[in-house]
């Protein structure tokens, strides 16, 4: 209703109906730079929307400290 009312309609609006997903995990532990900060289990989700926009998030790996 918001957009509405400024007078943006919906096909004006991107698609942003996921429809691709990956997790990517990676090990750390093999990397040159030691001082990357990452160890093993280190997780990257990749998501693709209906309309082409891609976006990439650090999971991390769970562990506490």
């Amino acid at each position: 209703m918001a957009a509405q009312s400024v007078g943006v309609k919906a096909a004006d609006l991107p698609d942003l109906t996921i429809k691709e997903a990956k997790i990517y995990v990676l090990d750390g532990s093999s990397w040159r730079n030691a001082g990357a900060g990452l160890s093993g289990g280190n997780e990257i989700a990749s998501l693709v929307t209906a309309s082409g926009i891609e976006g990439n998030f650090t999971l991390g790996n769970g562990a506490a400290g």
